[in-house]
Parts: C-alpha cells; sequence; structure tokens
C-alpha cells in the first residue's frame, strides 16, 4: 500500500506522481473542510484523471473571503531606510578607486555579511 492507494487504488507513480499527489491531498483536505460544497467532483472522475482536475471549485478560496481589519505594516519606514542605508553600503571597493594615485584602499574592510554580523536593527 503506496501513500493515498487505500483511497484511490492503482495510482501510478512516476515524474508526475508526486504532484498529483500533493493535488490529490489538496482535494481531500477541501473535501474535508467543504464536504457539502463538493457534492458536484465525484471521486470516479478524479481517480481517472488526476492531473485535469486539479483545481478546486470557485468559492473555495479562503482568499475570497471579505478582511475585517486592515493590517499595519511590520516594518516602520525607518526600519527600512535603516536597512536600505545598510544594503547600499554593503558592497565592494568600486575598480576605480584602487586605480586612484597613492590610493592605499584595497578592500572594503566594512563588509558585512548577513549571518555573521547583525546591524542591531
Amino acid at each position: 500500500m503506496h501513500g493515498w492507494e487505500f483511497w484511490a487504488p492503482g495510482v501510478h507513480t512516476g515524474p508526475l506522481a508526486a504532484s498529483a499527489t500533493a493535488d490529490r491531498r489538496a482535494l481531500v483536505g477541501t473535501w474535508l473542510m467543504y464536504p457539502s460544497r463538493l457534492q458536484s467532483i465525484t471521486n470516479e472522475k478524479f481517480l481517472r484523471n488526476p492531473i485535469e482536475s486539479t483545481t478546486a471549485p470557485k468559492g473555495l478560496d479562503h482568499f475570497d473571503q471579505p478582511t475585517a481589519v486592515k493590517m499595519p505594516s511590520h516594518k516602520t519606514f525607518r526600519t527600512k531606510q535603516k536597512l536600505a542605508k545598510a544594503q547600499k553600503q554593503n558592497r565592494p571597493i568600486p575598480q576605480w578607486i584602487r586605480l586612484r594615485t597613492g590610493n592605499t584602499i584595497r578592500y572594503n574592510a566594512k563588509r558585512r555579511h548577513w549571518r555573521k554580523s547583525k546591524l542591531g536593527i
């Protein structure tokens, strides 16, 4: 018995099997949440060709529901400004600066890696 074979006997394995299994799980999840709305979709049709019937019927998306409250932004504008400045500063020295007469700057000593040192914002 492989994965969903108890629900859909005879499902073949192959390159499209993973996506078909994911689509089948999505349909089963939708059926469990909205059993009365999915009477038009029959299991026989889905088992015959799981690739064609992967889309759920219209009106089942949770994004269609009206939002009651608008969410505020996570970052303030000041934080975004600081992140933008840090992003602009985190670059190598341009080649033309190295070519100037009497220049001793060879590399950017203040380069920052996103994992090694944090900004502290």
